[in-house]
């Protein structure tokens, strides 16, 4: 990130583009303005230059509480170097997620924005922007979740958690009847993820055994798949990245490799 300078800036002087946070809560605004009439504004917002106005990169609850109580001007980074939309985009994620600013609906759509507007891969936006690449996966995954299903996560009768779960399921009528099932109370988040695994065994008796697909790294080497559901290379990207994620947890443990394959054969059966 490129900062040159600290000006104080007219409170009016600066705009503020859409951008992942939608809502600011009015209780939230009211305790920082208190804060900062106290004490100022002891962290500076970020800006760039547009013509003879600003707008606003990263900060801006502190500007909101600053021109609650009335301040003329608020300190603020000058960022001149920076241009390009993607890296005003990733710079406002990386404070926002670092402060946790961010709902999980506001993460998704501000990742899927930067992955759109940057041409990034969602390893290339983890990395860039410092979350782990399961993590990425999971919160994209709700941007493609039905609206009036992010409207129940928004309104806080569907958990985020929840909300992953219900994001892996292909059948859009299953989706929704399992998903009004959460929000109405009935189905807990580990009841839905225990009713998801028992219909998924019903549909292996039922029908074929899924799709199986064999990927080459080399000559000497490849790596097998199989299941229902594999049907694109975000799948396949999901799946492999939440393999990664469970050797990962148990590499301390210096498990055999027959040992963390019979571990992963159990927890599926649980």
């Amino acid at each position: 990130m490129a900062t040159n300078q600290i000006l104080q800036i007219p409170v009016d002087a600066i705009t503020w583009p859409e951008q992942e946070r939608k809502s600011f809560p009015e209780d939230g605004i009211a305790e920082l303005a208190e804060t900062i009439r106290l004490h100022g504004i002891v962290s500076p917002i970020g800006v760039r230059r547009k013509g003879d106005r600003f707008e606003g990169i990263w900060g801006q609850r502190r500007w909101l509480g600053g021109k609650r109580i009335g301040l003329k001007e608020v300190p603020a980074i000058v960022c001149d170097k920076i241009q390009s939309e993607a890296e005003v985009a990733e710079i406002r994620l990386m404070e926002n997620t670092a402060r946790k600013n961010l709902d999980p609906l506001e993460l998704g759509d501000g990742l899927a924005h930067l992955m759109e507007i940057g041409n990034l891969s969602a390893s290339d936006v983890a990395n860039r922007v410092g979350l782990n690449p399961a993590a990425v996966t999971k919160s994209l995954s709700l941007c493609q979740l039905p609206d009036w299903i992010r409207e129940k996560i928004s309104a806080g009768m569907i958990s985020a958690g929840a909300g992953y779960e219900l994001a892996r399921i292909k059948d859009t009528e299953v989706q929704a009847e399992l998903a009004k099932q959460v929000a109405s109370g009935a189905l807990s988040r580990d009841r839905l993820v225990a009713t998801i695994k028992a219909r998924k065994r019903g549909a292996k008796k039922a029908g074929p055994s899924g799709t199986r697909v064999t990927a080459m790294l080399d000559s000497n080497r490849s790596i097998s798949l199989s299941g229902n559901g594999m049907d694109s290379v975000e799948v396949l990207i999901q799946w492999l990245e939440e393999l990664l994620t469970k050797a990962r947890k148990v590499r301390p443990q210096n498990l055999a490799l027959g040992t963390f394959i019979n571990m992963l054969r159990d927890q599926s059966k649980a």
